[in-house]
């Protein structure tokens, strides 16, 4: 039996799949040169560790957010 996409014997092959939902979710909420930011910090990560939880959820903050 082959196992799930994400579990752990199949990380890396899941890791596109995942970073394209993370974009598709993104993408209603950010214009695209903030999503590939997202994407790049992601990449990075040495800088994501690096940065403090605060000022890593601050990216995410907006003037207004439409529901």
């Amino acid at each position: 039996m082959e196992a799930p996409l994400g579990h752990r014997q199949r990380r890396e092959e899941a890791k596109p799949e995942i970073m394209k939902k993370y974009e598709r979710h993104l993408g209603p909420h950010f214009t695209e040169e903030k999503v590939k930011e997202f994407v790049a910090l992601g990449m990075e990560r040495g800088r994501l560790e690096a940065m403090a939880v605060d000022e890593y959820m601050d990216l995410y903050a907006k003037e207004s957010m439409k529901w």
